[in-house]
């Protein structure tokens, strides 16, 4: 008897259905902390210049930057910082590719692209890195905002390095199109080039 209570007993065991974890919310690269740490960075550094490019409907200017200070650099690191893709809201909204060799260069990749019937502006989210993801050198997003009044597309390209221990900007390039309902197109570019 003690041995049919001993197999029954296994049986049931055996036939429970195996308990699964609940999927965790997938955590995405943290632009917020990262646009931060760069400002404080950059308003912390004395020596460089930067010279800001802009182009728009084909006409140019080209101006040199007085005075940066965190103001500056919040104001300059705004489309990077709408390309902040870490939220609750986009949670396994995005597939994630990590690791992925970048060609002619030393750099991987961390790639997120928007998956079908997901709602965020951000379509595709690059962080190139060195070895370790602290060590990234190159974001490129791409921005999308469609309603019935306003359309416009954008490629942030941000550029940076370590100089003296601190990571800092090396350049950060902005290109879009805008249309806004009974409003001319605009197409322009913005680029600002850091000297160290």
């Amino acid at each position: 008897m003690r041995k049919l209570y001993f197999l029954l007993t296994i049986l049931w065991v055996g036939c429970q259905p195996a308990t699964t974890k609940q999927n965790e919310p997938t955590s995405y690269f943290d632009m917020d902390s990262f646009a931060q740490r760069l400002i404080e960075n950059q308003t912390n550094t004395d020596k460089y210049t930067v010279t800001k490019i802009s182009v728009a409907n084909g006409v140019e200017e080209k101006t040199r930057v007085a005075k940066t200070d965190s103001l500056f650099w919040t104001k300059e690191l705004t489309p990077l910082l709408n390309a902040n893709i870490n939220k609750p809201s986009l949670s396994g909204a995005y597939s994630v590719t990590d690791n992925l060799p970048e060609k002619n260069s030393n750099l991987k990749r961390l790639v997120y692209t928007i998956l079908p019937k997901s709602n965020s502006d951000v379509s595709r989210l690059e962080i190139k890195y060195l070895d370790s993801i602290e060590e990234v050198r190159q974001i490129v997003a791409w921005i999308t905002t469609k309603n019935p009044v306003y359309n416009s597309k954008q490629e942030v390209n941000l550029w940076v390095n370590r100089y003296n221990g601190k990571l800092l900007i090396d350049s950060l390039s902005i290109k879009g199109f805008n249309k806004t309902l009974f409003q001319d197109s605009l197409t322009y570019q913005t680029k600002l080039i850091v000297k160290h």
